[in-house]
């Protein structure tokens, strides 16, 4: 007898829990705000996400509750970077939020009003506060306009021999382009199809010691090894 009116007492408690569920505001409570308070933010992995937009995530979190944060208001404040391609946000309980970034990497620069521009591999570019070595990235002269250098980049990009042999891209007007390689050749591009022109360059770039292909007129290629 003792035993049924246990087991009743249970089910009569778990009932108002339940109740409690369903109609308590969590959001509003002042209750649940005590506990699980975000005290540490940790970023994973970032190397090129502007400190002052992760110290408004940093400042915007803390002290909430793990279990309030909202997940769309920290993303759109990384939104504003151009390095984020990607979020996850973790909570550690009980008062750690985890942030992994999955960034951009950078692929170019250009030199703009004595500051350096990095553009990165979505073709978006920013001024770098962090020391960052440029030898293994691509220099772009003559231009900081991403409609002029994105579209050409692109198409550099998919023919990766010539891509990875490039030191320096410089804008000479509309649809003209110069490439300089890094063994001292220079290109000098005409204004006709871009895909003929870099099929023309797999060709000759197989002669040894050219210093000049001069492709600007159609139809019509001048090598020089001097």
């Amino acid at each position: 007898m003792h035993l049924l009116i246990v087991n009743k007492y249970k089910w009569l408690l778990l009932l108002l829990f339940l109740f409690l569920l369903t109609t308590f505001n969590f959001n509003n409570s002042n209750l649940l705000n005590l506990f699980f308070k975000i005290k540490n933010v940790e970023y994973v992995k970032t190397s090129y996400v502007e400190e002052n937009i992760k110290s408004e995530v940093i400042d915007f979190v803390l002290n909430k509750n793990l279990f309030l944060i909202d997940k769309k208001q920290i993303k759109d404040l990384f939104s504003r970077s151009i390095w984020v391609e990607r979020i996850e946000i973790k909570k550690k309980f009980p008062n750690q939020l985890n942030i992994l970034i999955t960034e951009y990497f950078p692929i170019a620069y250009f030199v703009k009003n004595n500051q350096m521009y990095i553009i990165n591999n979505n073709f978006k570019s920013s001024v770098i506060s962090n020391n960052i070595n440029t030898a293994n990235l691509l220099k772009i002269e003559n231009t900081d306009k991403e409609i002029e250098y994105k579209l050409f980049l692109q198409e550099l990009k998919k023919h990766t021999d010539l891509y990875a042999s490039l030191e320096e891209v410089r804008f000479i007007y509309k649809d003209r382009w110069d490439l300089k390689l890094n063994n001292g050749t220079l290109i000098k591009l005409g204004t006709y199809s871009l895909e003929e022109q870099l099929n023309n360059i797999k060709i000759v770039s197989k002669k040894n010691n050219l210093k000049l292909i001069d492709l600007r007129t159609k139809d019509r290629v001048i090598i020089s090894n001097e």
